[in-house]
């Protein structure tokens, strides 16, 4: 029974043999493992590890490589147990070494890989000891030399490599049999492929000379054995890089003949042994390959013979070219060459290096030096990637270590014809970039400085753009007053740093790099300065049609100081509250401005999602830039952050559609912010952003403590008609005085709209109660609504002695264009406001404790939310107003607060109730409902 079992195994064993040459290695694995059960229940060790083994090669052909060095080394361990009894089983060990070393190989596991060959290698060449002669033993051993050294090649191991290529050689005794045939060819091919790399990728020419001689002394070496066992394809792969390195080797020689004279008659000698090599040729292909030599070697000498002339010949330079064109299909370095001297003769050939004809030669450059290879001398290299720079910065101030850089490439270089021209092209690129004027330039505020020492140079009109901006465009007054300066004011940088090019009729550009950067105060001296880039972004958003509308959020939260950074206890229950704050504002705003610290790094992309699907713009409070989100701001944000902005207190603003979210920087730290003894605090910012969402509309944000400076409120001021203040301050009301102050005083243009977007916040253990507060918008106002500009900031509820904080959302709509010198004849509407307020329903249920009937109402909220007639809510809201006292004081006063055509003595006089319904008796369903606006989060 046993015996059946085995050979039954055995049989399905050889049948996935067929199986695997045909390629079908699903059926290949399930013969294998009907195949392995029939070897276990036959106990033979033997018939099991070959199937192991056979199934781990099927698999690391799947790349399932994990599963195959399981099976390998299963069938290894089998296989040394067997060979202890029986020491036939040594080849089987061998055998699978060799294939764990070609997939631990594969696996990128080479230290491991060369420990199996090398056991593998030990076990062969034992075997070989016993019988010297035995073809099989010597392929088995030529394998496994092959093998290793291809390993330690890939290794960086070339001489290693190279040693096992040549004991393979040695090992070899006639006569020879397929399988030695077959092992002696390939370390033949392996031996050659190893030099010819190392040539190629070695940048001295000595060295590489070397190499390529010993190419050619392999080949011509081990020619006869080709020959002898007709080995066709071997024998054209060793002759075609064994004569490419022998003339790779006269060019060499050539190439690095100093004198001009002698090195013409090299390249004479390299083309008749090349053309005599071809002659001979039977091979089609290998023909056209080596009078593609001879033609590229005919272009190598007729440069140097263009040289010869001072300018060069360009008659012989153009016949340099068309040999180079001829060869470049089929010889590469001749493509090289033809790409290069192409660009340099056209450099030549132009009389008036101007900025047509720049663009356009660097465009042929660029080609040129991408047609460079990966492995050349880095001189060649460096020499055109200077002159590429040149070409690319035309428009800067002429650099003298520019061209001392070029300069020392170019003597650097191997090729003496290529130095020379390089020498000629230099020179010329050098008078094109003299500059015809010297501007000077300086930023500040919003407006860009120009100074000119000698006017007289500028010819006609000067041009000053920035970018694709133009900023001047105008011929310059005419002055006796020196030097020439000129302000160009609300002058707006969009990126942190760049470069103006000046022109005049002349065409020749004069470049000028300028950083955006300005020293911003706040300390008494010059120490107490920080360098801070102010730029203006264009959101390109679509007009706002009638009111511009904003969501201006109080949120409550817990913040705390941790590892010198400030955060937020974020959990579910928060992360629930955003986003019923979302879902309210859907539709309602044109954006929405959270306080400081209250959205976290990890809900950006849900933001970013929201934006675009509502088409509302998301100022997201601001958070800390921590180490472990550091390697993810890259894939949403469109500034690169890193290492260097770690601890800063970030913005983020979310504009509609913008594949990044951009961000604007705090640059001053709040008390509980700085640096402190041996503590780290939070980094000053070094960017502050100005947004224009469109036409109408544009903001800026200042967080928090920035707004109380005067030299950022100045630029913000200038800049912005609506300025967006994120803050979380215990105290509030000097925010307030500085917006208050600055509309009646306003700097800049237009309408101005502050708006304070305030946490209400306890601080790490909480024993200073709840703080901040006090969000709301401060507008420009004509007189007689000035009087009542206080309303639109919601400040706690006084009840008893305490203040009562609460959440909310205030959805401010503004007219952008809201003239006071007007208002008395159109009756504009500057601002109108509503809130939605925000209830925690665990905090509701919390209060009954203290006898408010909790249940009561959060069940008044929802008859609220259904009711859908004036007469039945406002009687709901009258009969619950002792109610809506006891949970939400701010709900309470909007609906009794006084009209402005009651006098105050007479509001006082009528009860609550009654209040309400005066407030509330002439109005729609949908305005009632919006003077109680509300949303219910479960925080549990």
């Amino acid at each position: 029974m046993s015996e059946d079992l085995r050979s039954e195994a055995w049989q399905l064993l050889e049948q996935t043999q067929l199986q695997i040459q045909r390629g079908q290695y699903t059926d290949a694995l399930t013969t294998l493992s009907k195949a392995e059960q029939l070897a276990r229940k036959a106990e033979a060790p033997d018939i099991l590890s070959a199937v192991l083994g056979t199934t781990a090669r099927v698999l690391q052909s799947k790349g399932m490589f994990n599963e195959s060095l399981k099976l390998y080394t299963a069938a290894l361990n089998i296989q040394e147990e067997l060979a202890k009894i029986n020491p036939f089983f040594n080849t089987w060990v061998a055998t699978t070494l060799n294939n764990l070393g070609a997939l631990l190989s594969d696996m990128g596991r080479p230290e491991e890989a060369k420990t199996r060959y090398e056991r593998a290698l030990e076990i062969y060449e034992a075997l070989l000891a016993t019988d010297p002669a035995s073809s099989v033993y010597q392929s088995w051993v030529a394998t496994t030399l092959n093998n290793l050294g291809t390993l330690l090649s890939d290794m960086g191991n070339k001489k290693g490599a190279l040693g096992c290529y040549q004991k393979s050689l040695d090992i070899f005794i006639e006569p020879m049999q397929y399988l030695t045939i077959k092992a002696k060819a390939r370390a033949i091919i392996n031996i050659i492929q190893l030099v010819s790399g190392c040539a190629q990728e070695c940048t001295n020419m000595m060295r590489k000379s070397k190499y390529f001689k010993k190419v050619h002394d392999v080949y011509k070496q081990h020619a006869p054995f080709f020959s002898k066992y007709e080995l066709v394809h071997e024998g054209r792969l060793a002759k075609e890089a064994g004569l490419s390195a022998h003339i790779q080797y006269l060019m060499l020689n050539a190439g690095s003949e100093g004198d001009k004279e002698k090195r013409i008659e090299e390249y004479e000698t390299c083309i008749r042994e090349v053309e005599q090599i071809a002659e001979t040729e039977d091979d089609e292909n290998l023909k056209e390959l080596w009078l593609s030599i001879m033609y590229y070697l005919k272009g190598r000498q007729f440069v140097n013979l263009a040289m010869q002339s001072e300018p060069p010949d360009t008659e012989l330079m153009k016949k340099a070219i068309e040999q180079f064109k001829s060869a470049k299909d089929r010889y590469s370095q001749a493509n090289v060459c033809y790409c290069i001297y192409t660009v340099l003769l056209e450099l030549e050939s132009i009389e008036v290096l101007d900025d047509e004809n720049v663009s356009r030669l660097n465009k042929l450059l660029k080609n040129a030096t991408k047609s460079l290879p990966e492995i050349m001398d880095d001189t060649v290299k460096s020499a055109f990637h200077e002159i590429e720079v040149l070409l690319d910065d035309r428009n800067l101030k002429t650099d003298p270590k520019m061209f001392e850089r070029l300069n020392t490439c170019i003597t650097k270089i191997d090729y003496y014809a290529m130095r020379e021209y390089f020498n000629h092209i230099s020179c010329k690129i050098r008078k094109y970039l003299e500059e015809p004027f010297s501007p000077e330039v300086k930023y500040s505020n919003w407006t860009l400085h120009i100074k000119l020492d000698e006017p007289e140079k500028v010819q006609g009109v000067l041009t000053i753009k920035a970018g694709d901006r133009t900023l001047f465009d105008a011929p310059l007054e005419k002055t006796s007053k020196l030097p020439y300066e000129f302000a160009i004011p609300s002058f707006y940088p969009q990126t942190k740093k760049e470069t103006l090019i000046f022109t005049d009729q002349k065409r020749k550009r004069v470049k000028r790099y300028i950083e955006y950067s300005e020293k911003i105060s706040y300390k008494k001296g010059d120490k107490g300065t920080h360098d801070t880039y102010f730029t203006k972004y264009d959101c390109k958003r679509p007009d706002t049609e009638g009111m511009f509308k904003i969501a201006i959020v109080q949120l409550k939260y817990r913040l705390n100081k941790i590892s010198s950074t400030l955060v937020i206890d974020d959990d579910k229950a928060y992360h629930n509250k955003i986003v019923e704050i979302l879902k309210a504002v859907r539709g309602k705003a044109n954006i929405i401005v959270f306080p400081e610290f209250s959205i976290p790094f990890e809900y950006l992309g849900e933001l970013q999602k929201y934006s675009d699907d509502t088409g509302i713009c998301i100022v997201a409070g601001s958070h800390y830039v921590t180490a472990n989100n550091i390697k993810k701001y890259n894939e949403i944000f469109h500034d690169d952050i890193g290492k260097q902005d770690l601890l800063k207190n970030i913005s983020p603003v979310i504009i509609p559609s913008s594949k990044k979210i951009l961000h604007t920087e705090k640059i001053l730290p709040a008390k509980e912010e700085r640096k402190l003894f041996n503590e780290e605090g939070m980094e000053n910012g070094t960017l502050n952003r100005v947004f224009k969402l469109n036409n109408n509309v544009t903001f800026g944000v200042m967080i928090c403590f920035d707004f109380i400076n005067t030299e950022l409120q100045m630029r913000f001021n200038r800049a912005c008609n609506i300025i967006l203040v994120p803050q979380a301050n215990p105290g509030t009301e000097r925010f307030h005085n500085i917006g208050e102050s600055n509309i009646i005083n306003t700097d800049g243009e237009g309408n101005k709209t502050y708006i304070m977007a305030s946490a209400i916040f306890t601080y790490n253990d909480g024993k200073e109660g709840i703080m901040g507060g006090n969000s709301g918008a401060i507008p420009t106002l004509d007189k007689a609504s000035f009087k009542k500009g206080k309303d639109t900031i919601i400040k706690p509820i006084k009840v008893g002695k305490d203040k009562v904080h609460e959440q909310f959302i205030q959805l401010a709509s503004l007219d952008m264009g809201f003239i006071t010198a007007r208002d008395a004849y159109t009756a504009q509407t500057p601002i109108t406001y509503n809130l939605i307020h925000i209830f925690e329903k665990n905090e509701i249920l919390k209060s009954g404790n203290d006898g408010k009937n909790p249940t009561g109402f959060l069940e008044l909220l929802d008859k609220i939310k259904s009711c859908d007639d004036e007469e039945t809510l406002i009687k709901l809201l009258m009969d619950n107003e002792s109610l809506i006292y006891n949970h939400s004081p701010l709900m309470h006063k909007m609906l009794i607060q006084k009209p402005s055509w009651y006098e105050k003595k007479e509001w006082d006089k009528k009860t609550n109730p009654e209040k309400i319904k005066e407030n509330l008796e002439n109005l729609t369903i949908e305005k009632i409902n919006k003077k109680c606006a509300n949303i219910v989060v479960d925080m549990l």
